[in-house]
């Protein structure tokens, strides 16, 4: 049984450790999301808006339909930089400003919310263990020697008659 409850608590710190580090990598990506917003402006793009895909074609990318910050409904076509969207997903993107048919998919935060989730449920499973474990070992009762059964040996023969 010792082994067991040092067997969860080595597994639990791994799981916790994993959900810790999933959970960090989110909140890296959710910046990287917010660059990517910047950087896209910078270059005169707007977004992110939400779109239907079309179709998707390998040589001019993906066509999507999508209506505007105005309100305006257009259809672009563009490259997908995050993910391979199928026909009928709807995908967030950014349109340029002065030519809303040039796209471009960029949806980073579908794969934030991933891994935060996952993160939080990983952790949250290693911690369970670590905790099952630690205390396990711990307060566990320890388990008193085995006792051989009665009679351990068999009685000592009485003397031979003497003659």
């Amino acid at each position: 049984m010792k082994v067991l409850k040092i067997l969860a608590i080595a597994l639990g710190a791994i799981a916790l450790l994993t959900g810790m580090g999933m959970f960090l990598g989110s909140t890296t990506l959710s910046k990287g999301s917010e660059a990517i917003s910047t950087q896209m402006s910078r270059q005169g793009f707007v977004g992110p808006v939400d779109g239907v895909v079309k179709s998707v074609d390998p040589t001019n990318g993906y066509t999507v339909e999508f209506t505007d910050q105005q309100g305006v409904q257009h259809s672009g076509t563009g490259s997908a930089t995050t993910s391979k969207p199928k026909v009928g997903d709807t995908v967030k993107l950014y349109y340029h400003k002065a030519s809303p048919e040039t796209i471009v998919i960029a949806d980073l935060g579908s794969v934030g919310a991933i891994l935060r989730t996952g993160g939080l449920i990983t952790g949250g499973i290693g911690l369970v263990l670590l905790l099952a474990g630690t205390l396990g070992l711990l307060l566990g009762q320890k388990s008193p020697p085995p006792v051989a059964p009665y009679p351990a040996q068999s009685y000592p023969q009485p003397y031979p008659p003497q003659q």
